[in-house]
Order: structure tokens, then sequence, then C-alpha cells
């Protein structure tokens, strides 16, 4: 079984992938594997950047790649957000495809899940929900300022329109008590289908 976990910028996917984790399913995190790949130098991913925005527009000046560079320029067009989320989606479902064979049981975190048209393919969808006012303090805590996090969370689908979209739903808004007591619940329900 295979589960997509989906939900807005600051409303506990993480948290999420972590009760599942102690559950025992194999979790999966698609910004951790985009990471990964920044990560990696991988020559082909640097020089596809730079063909795009220009030799040197995305280095840090130690020959990486400059995450926060690349963000200040996706999250300021949605052309090149797009461009930037054609890029990695194959990627990381490549990925996320191999991993999954191995296990009987994967909850794969997919914060753009319904923006990159993967809502199909997976056995059940699950939406983690948090007011706007819970996720604008978890990204403060994060050091994120205003305006970044307004940049992130209008780059995406509202968390109103990613639990309406999911087979599922967890709702974070009180203490982590609660969200564990929804995930064992889930837990539950989801290894009887």
């Amino acid at each position: 079984m295979i589960v997509a976990l989906t939900g807005g910028v600051g409303c506990g996917k993480s948290t999420v992938l972590k009760h599942f984790s102690e559950l025992g399913w194999s979790v999966l995190d698609a910004d951790q594997i985009c990471h990964d790949i920044y990560s990696s130098q991988c020559a082909e991913v640097k020089s596809h950047f730079e063909a795009r925005w220009g030799v040197g527009s995305v280095d840090d000046g130690s020959g990486n790649i400059d995450r926060k560079r690349v963000a200040d320029i996706v999250f300021s067009n949605s052309e090149e957000l797009d461009w930037l989320n054609s890029f990695f989606h194959p990627l990381i479902w490549n990925y996320a495809s191999l991993a999954s064979q191995s296990h009987e049981y994967v909850m794969f975190d997919v914060p753009l899940l319904l923006e990159a048209g993967w809502d199909s393919g997976f056995d059940a969808i699950v939406g983690v929900w948090s007011t706007i006012k819970k996720q604008d303090k978890r990204l403060e805590k994060r050091g994120w300022s205003s305006n970044e996090i307004q940049r992130r969370i209008k780059s995406q689908y509202t968390s109103n329109h990613k639990l309406e979209h999911a087979d599922y739903g967890l709702i974070n808004n009180d203490d982590s008590n609660d969200l564990k007591e929804q995930c064992i619940y889930l837990n539950n329900q989801l290894r009887i289908i």
C-alpha cells in the first residue's frame, strides 16, 4: 500500500511522517528527495539550472547550487516554479517508485501532490490541515519572514483545497498528542483496506 500525504506548508506533514514511521511505515519525503538531489551536486542538475537561469546564477560561490537563490527565482515567478517542478517531479517520482517496491506500507509526503497532478496512482490520499494562523506561527519558528511565508503559501493550493481532495484528513491545530492519536486511528483504518 502506498499512501500520499499532502497539505499546506507548515501544516505538520513532517510530524505525521514521524508518527507513521513509529507505527512501522516506510516514509518518503518529496522535499527531502529534492534536498538530496541538490546536495548531490549532480553536474546534470546544475547544468540544467545554469541553462535556464544563466551561468553562475545559482552558484553559491563554492560551486554548489544556491538553494536560496533558486527559491528567490521560482517563488517570485510562477513560470519558473512550473519549470522547476517539471524538472524535479519525474526525478522524485522515480525515486519514490523504486523505494516503495520493497515495503508493504509506504507513506509518501508530496506537498505539491495536486499541483503536480499526482493524485492518481496511490491507494489513498491523506491531507493535513491547519489554520493559516498556526501555519504562520510554525513557519516563523523556522526563521521565515512574513514575506517569505506569504510567497510560499501563495505558490500552492490552499490547505482547504488539499483537504477537500483527500480521502482522509488530519487536523493539526491542537497539541502533538492529538495529532498522534489521529495518526494511530488512521493507521488502523488504512491497514484494513
